[in-house]
């Protein structure tokens, strides 16, 4: 399977899905969904309200410590961190603030779910702001999908209109795509707004590779719309070879579709 752009942005240059992050970012953000910061002094994980308000101290520069380690053990501390998640807010929200501190600000968020469900329209203003970091949008649509539909009801609507939204950011729409197969709610419309986006002939080729792997995902629901995979399929060199090589996947092995 090829990599996700969305999740780890290639440089295809003249291909329509090119990068816009700098090396010196990509060596010092995560490889994986825990946030992990690769260098600089530890900050342990912990319990209880002393340790979630350490973790708050070093995130507004008040103590020493790595404040994108701080923010990602914030968010592993569920209800004690619930005093300091207007804190994550609005460093996600400062467009004067470090962007990785942002991303990691706004992973926290999505990964303390109930707690931080008042904060979700900020997730959502962030998704939509053209003039923000794309980076920074694409952790806060990452967030919200892991919020799902339960704790932000708002959110699949969000993520629809920011996928059909020609205008926005490719890598932008692209995660939105791949949260729609986890933010649960109406998958029978999810699937809708993902087939359409296969539909689409333009050069944005991430997008609809997104959208190819998260109909797969959403099972049965994707099944009225396999002539839409198989659409991709149609293309031949007018079609990127990543993005075809997943929509022969959907149909195989997931919908059992011979190809």
């Amino acid at each position: 399977m090829s990599k996700r752009p969305a999740e780890v942005l290639t440089s295809q240059e003249g291909l329509g899905c090119d990068s816009t992050s700098t090396a010196a970012a990509k060596k010092k953000r995560s490889n994986d969904e825990e946030g992990t910061v690769t260098s600089g002094p530890e900050v342990q994980d912990g319990v209880g309200d002393d340790e979630a308000s350490r973790l708050a101290a070093i995130i507004e520069g008040a103590a020493a410590g790595v404040p994108y380690r701080a923010a990602s053990a914030l968010g592993k501390l569920g209800v004690d961190a619930a005093p300091h998640v207007g804190l994550l807010a609005r460093v996600l929200a400062d467009g004067g603030a470090d962007c990785l501190l942002r991303c990691f600000s706004a992973t926290a968020l999505g990964r303390l779910g109930e707690v931080a469900a008042p904060h979700a329209d900020s997730l959502v203003v962030i998704m939509k702001d053209a003039g923000c970091d794309t980076e920074v949008r694409q952790s806060a649509v990452k967030a919200l999908g892991i919020l799902g539909a339960t704790v932000a009801p708002q959110a699949p609507a969000a993520l629809m209109e920011v996928l059909a939204d020609v205008a926005c950011h490719e890598h932008v729409r692209a995660s939105a795509a791949a949260a729609l197969a986890k933010v649960g709610g109406d998958v029978v419309a999810h699937a809708a707004a993902l087939a359409a986006e296969l539909r689409r002939t333009d050069k944005w080729w991430c997008v609809r590779q997104n959208a190819a792997e998260a109909l797969g995902e959403l099972g049965e629901a994707a099944r009225p719309h396999v002539g839409a995979l198989q659409g991709l399929l149609n293309r031949g060199d007018d079609e990127h070879e990543d993005c075809m090589a997943v929509a022969i996947e959907v149909l195989q092995e997931k919908l059992g579709v011979d190809v």
